[in-house]
């Protein structure tokens, strides 16, 4: 194994073993155990079929298309405000930053060694 192998390992390791994950995994079960986030859940995904329906078949219908859109973003803004949602939603974030920061980092490195000149 090279060295960058086991560096990126150690570090994926580390990202995987934080307490963070184990809570998002909790926030997560208590989510669709409770009765009011599913109901959220399903309303905002039903707002979404919808909304395509109305865009693949209504494409001239701009004020269907806008009454849906609404239907949709208000469904959201439902379902994102509920507590236990919120708080699965911040800690994807958290958890989130430190992966999508190294991706973009290792890509830096790697196009960069993978620069030759002649």
């Amino acid at each position: 194994m090279s060295l960058y192998q086991e560096k990126l390992t150690k570090l994926m390791d580390e990202l995987n073993s934080r307490e963070e994950l184990s809570l998002l995994k909790e926030v997560e079960e208590k989510i669709f155990s409770n009765e009011e986030c599913l109901s959220f859940i399903n309303a905002f995904s039903f707002a979404q079929e919808e909304y395509n329906f109305v865009l693949s078949h209504f494409k001239n219908d701009e004020e269907l298309i806008e009454k849906r859109k609404k239907e949709l973003i208000l469904a959201k803004r439902e379902m994102d405000n509920h507590p236990l949602i919120k708080k699965y939603n911040d800690l994807y974030l958290k958890i989130s930053e430190p992966t999508i920061y190294l991706e973009k980092e290792l890509k830096k490195i790697l196009t960069i060694k993978g620069e030759h000149k002649c």
